[in-house]
């Protein structure tokens, strides 16, 4: 064990994120310009989309909403709203 050791230690490396494998490294992302931008230099075409959502929420915000009307117990349209499930059951 001693010469395995003595063999690799010029590979040694105190900080594990200075460990790197080129065979395991599969693509790149440029973090560069993550989120360089502000309110400013949004437009209002762009207001389900500031900042990073979970992937879908943005395209279900109207469902939310009447969902959230419901709940409240407000007028809504949730069962005429084109993602509503129907689904019957029996006690």
């Amino acid at each position: 064990m001693g010469a395995f050791l003595k063999k690799y230690n010029s590979h040694a490396r105190n900080d594990a994120f200075a460990i790197t494998d080129p065979k395991k490294e599969y693509f790149y992302i440029d973090t560069s310009e993550y989120m360089n931008y502000s309110n400013k230099t949004l437009g209002d075409e762009y207001h389900c989309s500031h900042g990073a959502q979970p992937e879908g929420e943005a395209m279900d915000s109207s469902y939310l909403v009447e969902v959230d009307k419901f709940l409240r117990g407000e007028e809504n349209s949730m069962k005429d709203h084109p993602k509503y499930k129907n689904y019957p059951y029996e006690y």
